[in-house]
């Protein structure tokens, strides 16, 4: 199953990168579907309620 890549704006990733306090890399991990563990799970949640 391919996924749709998420696309963030960098306004929005810096958003997530002090709420969940994580690196960028965390972020875009987390937007390509390259992990999927609950961490990932929730910034995905968040990042869909942001944009």
């Amino acid at each position: 199953m391919i996924r749709k890549k998420i696309c963030i704006g960098r306004e929005i990733r810096e958003q997530l990168t002090k709420e969940f306090k994580v690196g960028k890399q965390t972020i875009y991990h987390a937007m390509n579907y390259f992990y999927d563990t609950e961490l990932h799970r929730e910034i995905r949640k968040r990042t869909k309620e942001l944009l």
